[in-house]
This record gives structure tokens, sequence and C-alpha cells, in this order.
């Protein structure tokens, strides 16, 4: 018989393993996909039913055009699972991200799949309607037609698909953001169906409009090559009088049934992109209670799912159920504080959320000149405190030498005298060739220069216009980017501080004390770093908009809007300031730096 201590996976200090966050929420997920693909189904079986009813009560209630639609809208959420993600994806320029959005394989994949089912779609819905056969009705003694109505359609059908997918990867149907206010699925759906019908309603004009014509410029090719596929079918079905003639009759127009297919076809991929996203993003609450309560050992597990690195989908629902319990439930709180057994729970979150906030305020701090160099900035300057009288002394600078020190006291020669005699020695005394050639590399390099200029100005009269701010690598778009995970980091900081509050009236251990002084000096810094940011912004040089508001680097009253900057910085000034307004009366005592405390009295003063 084993023994107990070998019957359950230890860890390096002794704590049993706990199941990890991923596999819980990979079964989670699976479950409402499963819930997706039905609902799915029902609404395509209503939506049919609604249409077929003139057929009479036993064809509308067979299942066969939505088991249809429902495969097809099936193929578009395997490929959006494929590719989901919670991080902002934002390019320097417009127009960059235009092409890196368009550019590639996946963009490929999604006009093939929505073309795929918007003409399984079109098949349903031309043979709805006699008008819209693939032949038209013929008199005796006359040979088969093609319905070039049908052909619009089709057409049209083809047009709708390809520019939903354009739709598709420029508005990033991809991105998951997980909702704060937890709702039921069903009413969210039932939400989306108003804003769903508008769109279809625009894109159905939109499609009429350009579609029709764009058929009418290809018209002659797409007909000849309609044309020789229903040969090539019909010689199969031995169909052999067709009509074989390469000259189309009038231009068909068939507006109505335009704006019906395209309006009906916009809903439905409108409201399945929406269903998707509905249901995806359930967030960290599975039938009522949080995810990791599936697990003998929750708060493991949940540290488990914050330290998901290369599971960017898991890790952003670990922090908002950290979010959520540090809220709501004074269970888990209370659980998380008596724990003592190291490494505790506390100092495993803690680590882990001030990782978070070191991660996002990192490129801030890269970017920004002012604060590249944390040991020359204001706040980040090398300090001791005496622990006699408190006061604050820089750290001596180090001092250097210019001198060569590999080369020996005796006989050294200065570096003048060195180049001097290679100089002296490489040089032919005439020279006159190498001179003649020196100016005219001078010339050059001025006649160069002086076009680089000129060149550079006329781009920056382009990048003013209209026609080139699509290539202007704004501040904002670059804010974007620095924060691209930023919805993570609110939870983390809201998290962090709600548990620090909460500690003073339910942490009986004290095991929270410790670390508010560090807390605290990690939310000043951030919010020092924004500060920075926000007041000097890095501007680039085709940012021509912004620049004008820049006198001598600063952005003074804060002109230029930064909102993605301005979210981080409310999200740490409000978890700072709730951290204050609880531990006011000790403050004083935490060892405190001296800027730390300067903030934390300016916050009370505000407060009062």
């Amino acid at each position: 018989m084993p023994a107990i201590a070998r019957a359950f996976p230890q860890t390096s200090s002794g704590r049993p393993e706990a199941l990890n966050y991923h596999v819980i929420y990979s079964y989670i997920l699976q479950h409402r996909f499963g819930h997706l693909v039905k609902t799915t189904f029902i609404l395509l079986y209503l939506f049919f039913l609604a249409v077929r009813f003139r057929h009479g009560w036993i064809k509308a209630m067979l299942p066969f055009h939505a088991l249809a639609m429902t495969f097809a809208v099936f193929c578009l959420f395997v490929v959006r699972k494929a590719r989901l993600h919670v991080d902002i994806q934002c390019s320097p320029s417009l127009a960059l991200q235009i092409w890196q959005r368009l550019c590639r394989r996946y963009f490929l994949a999604i006009v093939l799949v929505y073309c795929i089912s918007s003409y399984i779609f079109v098949r349903f819905y031309c043979n709805e309607f006699s008008g819209l056969d693939i032949y038209l009705l013929k008199k005796e003694l006359e040979l088969a037609r093609v319905n070039e109505r049908r052909t619009v359609l089709y057409f049209l059908a083809f047009f709708d698909g390809s520019f939903i997918a354009v739709i598709h990867c420029l508005a990033d149907f991809d991105l998951i953001r997980l909702p704060e206010v937890k709702t039921d699925p069903m009413t969210r759906v039932i939400a989306a169906i108003t804003p769903s019908v508008l769109c279809a309603f625009l894109g159905s004009f939109f499609s009429l409009i350009l579609g029709t014509i764009s058929y009418w410029l290809l018209r002659t090719p797409i007909w000849r090559t309609w044309l020789g596929l229903r040969r090539w079918l019909a010689s199969w079905s031995k169909n052999t009088d067709l009509y074989r003639s390469n000259i189309p009759g009038p231009f068909p127009f068939p507006v109505v049934h335009e704006l019906l297919m395209s309006f009906m076809l916009f809903f439905i991929f409108f409201m399945a992109n929406e269903m998707f996203s509905i249901y995806m993003s359930r967030g960290a609450i599975h039938r009522g209670k949080p995810i990791s309560e599936k697990s003998s050992d929750p708060n493991g597990t949940l540290i488990s799912g914050l330290k998901s690195y290369k599971r960017n989908f898991s890790r952003r629902t670990a922090y908002q159920e950290l979010s959520y319990l540090a809220r709501n439930s004074s269970k888990r709180r209370d659980s998380i504080y008596k724990d003592i057994e190291k490494p505790t729970i506390w100092s495993q979150i803690c680590g882990e959320c001030l990782n978070v906030i070191l991660e996002m305020r990192k490129p801030f701090e890269l970017e920004n000149p002012n604060v590249a160099n944390p040991l020359t900035s204001k706040t980040f300057a090398h300090i001791t405190s005496s622990p006699t009288d408190g006061t604050i002394q820089k750290s001596p600078t180090i001092k250097t030498r210019r001198e060569n020190i590999f080369v020996s006291s005796k006989g050294k020669l200065s570096a003048s005298s060195i180049e001097r005699k290679l100089v002296s020695s490489s040089q032919d005394p005439k020279a006159v060739q190498s001179s003649t050639v020196v100016g005219w590399f001078s010339e050059l390099q001025a006649t160069v220069y002086q076009g680089y200029e000129a060149l550079c100005s006329y781009v920056v009269i382009f990048l003013s216009t209209g026609l080139g701010f699509p290539f202007r690598r704004t501040i904002q778009r670059k804010t974007m980017i620095l924060a691209a995970n930023k919805y993570m980091f609110f939870d983390a900081v809201e998290g962090l501080s709600q548990l620090v509050c909460f500690s003073i009236t339910e942490d009986l251990y004290g095991t929270v004390q410790y670390d508010i002084s560090r807390i605290l000096t990690e939310y000043n810094n951030t919010l020092t770093i924004f500060e920075l940011f926000m007041d000097s912004p890095p501007l680039d040089w085709t940012d021509v908009e912004n620049k004008q508001y820049i006198v001598k680097g600063h952005n003074y009253d804060r002109l230029i809007p930064l909102p993605e900057v301005q979210d981080l910085y409310e999200s740490v000034y409000l978890g700072l300031d709730r951290i204050v307004g609880t531990f006011k009366p000790h403050l004083a005592g935490m060892g405190l730096t001296a800027d730390v405390l300067q903030r934390c009295r300016s916050m009370e003063d505000a407060d009062d």
C-alpha cells in the first residue's frame, strides 16, 4: 500500500497541487459553445419557419434549412474560436492596420467561410420563389435560357459575404470583452437584435448600390463564366438544348429580392457574431458560482489562473474573478487572509497583481524620455533614509576617468599626438586629388541633406491633409498599443485594493499589513509615470496634428487627449484613494517615503 504522502502530488512548498484554472475553464467554454450552437439552431429554425410558412405546416416544420445554415454558421464559429483574443490589437497608423488585417491568410479564410455560408443561404432563398429558377420558362421549339436574375443574386451573395468579411477583420470581431455586470445571455441576445437589424438595413442598401454597380461593370465576364458552368453541368444531365449565346438579355434589376436577400443575410451574420461574443464572454461566473469554486482548492486554482501567462483568455478571466471575489465574497476573502502556509495565498495574489501593474507601466516608462532613466527622475532617484533624523540623502555619483587606463604611465603618448602621427604617415604630401574628392563628397552630402529636408517638408504638408490622416502615427494609437491589456490591469488594481481595504476588519492574523507600504509605493510610482507621460507624450514626427499643442516638449493643460492613459491613471488613483481613505490614521507608521506620504496627504486634503 503506498504511503499517504505519495497519494497526492506535492509542490515545492508542501502544498497539494490544485487543479489548473485553464482546465476547468476549457470545459466551461465547451459547455458554453454547445449552448451557443443549440441556441443558433433554434433561432434559425424559427427564422425559416416564418419564411416557409406559406408552403404549409408540414414543409415549414422540417428543419433542413435550419440545419444547413447552422452548419454554415458553425464553420464561422470554429474560425472565430481559433482566433479569439482579449488584448486590443492596434497598429501605429490606420493605413498599416488596414494592410495588416486584410493582407494575411486569416482574411482569406474568413472570406471563404462567409462566401460558403452566403452560397448556402442564396440557394435556399432562390428556391423559395418561382421567378428565380435556374432556367427561364421556355416556349415550344425554343432553347432553354439561363435566368440572369438568379445570377445577379448569386453574385450579390458573394459580394455580401466578402463585404462582411472585410468588416469582420477591420472591426476586429474576434476581440472578446468580458462584461462588468453579470447578465443572462438570452437577455443580451434579445438586446442585440435591434442593433443587428439596423446594421443589416444599412448593409443591404450599401449592397444594393455598390453590388449592382459592380455587377454592371463585370457583367460580361460573369455571364460567360456562369453560362459555361451551366453548360458543363447540363452536359452531365444530358440537357443539350441549353441556350448557347454569350450575349445576355436586358439588364436585370430585382430590387426587392436584392434588398430582402441582403437584409436577411446581413442579419444572420451580425446576429451570429453577436451571439458568439455573448456566449464566449460570459465571464468568471458559471451557474451562479465563480469558476474556481469547481475545484477542491479554489484559491490554488485561482492562483494558477493568475499565472497563466501563455493563455491570455484564462488569465484575463481569472483576474476578473479575483476582482469579483474581492468585492462580493467575504468567505473567499477570509480564506485568503487565514492562509498562513508559505508561500501564502495573499503573497502570491499580491505578487501577481503587482506584476500586472509593472507590465503595464514599463512600456510607458520606456517610451517617455523623462522617465526612461529611473535613477535620474525625481521619483525614482536613489534615496536612503537615516534611521535617526529621517533626512533623505542622495546616493553619491560615480566619478569616471577619461584617460586610457590600459596605457602605462611611462612613455604615455596623448591621443592628439597619436592621431597626428597616423595622419601624417598616411597622407600624401601633394594631396591635390584627395582634397578634390573630399570637397565633392561634402557637396554631395549637403545636396542630399537639402533634398531630404525638402522631401520631409512635402511629406509633412501631405500628412496635414485629410488624405494623409491614415498614415499618421498618432500618440493615441501608440497608447492603445501600450495599453493592450488595460481591462486585466483594471481588475488587478481593483482586486488588490479591495483586498487591502477589507483586511482592516477581516484580516485577523495581519498577513496583509506588511505589504501595504509596498503596494502604496507601487501605486504612487505608477501614477507618477502616467502623469509624466501625459505631460510630455513622445510624439512621432508624423503626428502633425498633436504637435501643435506641444510647447518645448510639454503638453500644457493636457490639450492632447490621451483617453487610454487617463483610464489607467483613474483606475490606479481610485485604488490608491480607497486604500488611503481606509488606512488614514495608520499611514504615518507604515515607513512610507516622502513622495508617497505627500501624495497620500494630497488625497486626504482633496477628500476633505
